[in-house]
């Protein structure tokens, strides 16, 4: 289930788009989802750089940063692309560099 809300003034136009089960937040901009963010679980910060790395290495992936401190993963995706298919890559291309991580989709 997911709801939504439009953005206090000043900031992107569009919708905020929630996951209510989970509060995670899908940007909306013009009805393309272009950033999400995403539980991981990793256990040092030079893994979490390493993933970092082939998340942004991904084919479909704009941007990427992983935060060690919060064990999140923000994600900004190309324009047009299936965030799930590119999702599904970049968990393969992180369990390639750091095969004891997890992506929590």
């Amino acid at each position: 289930m997911y709801r939504y809300q439009r953005p206090s003034s000043g900031s992107v136009p569009g919708l905020f788009m929630y996951d209510s089960d989970t509060t995670k937040i899908l940007y909306y901009v013009g009805g393309k989802i272009m950033k999400k963010v995403y539980d991981v679980e990793v256990d040092c910060a030079n893994c979490a750089a390493k993933m970092e790395e082939a998340v942004k290495n991904t084919e479909g992936v704009k941007d990427a940063t992983l935060s060690f401190m919060t064990l999140k993963l923000k994600v900004e995706f190309e324009d047009g692309v299936d965030v799930d298919a590119v999702m599904q890559q970049a968990y393969k291309n992180c369990k390639i560099v750091e095969d004891d991580c997890e992506i929590y989709l």
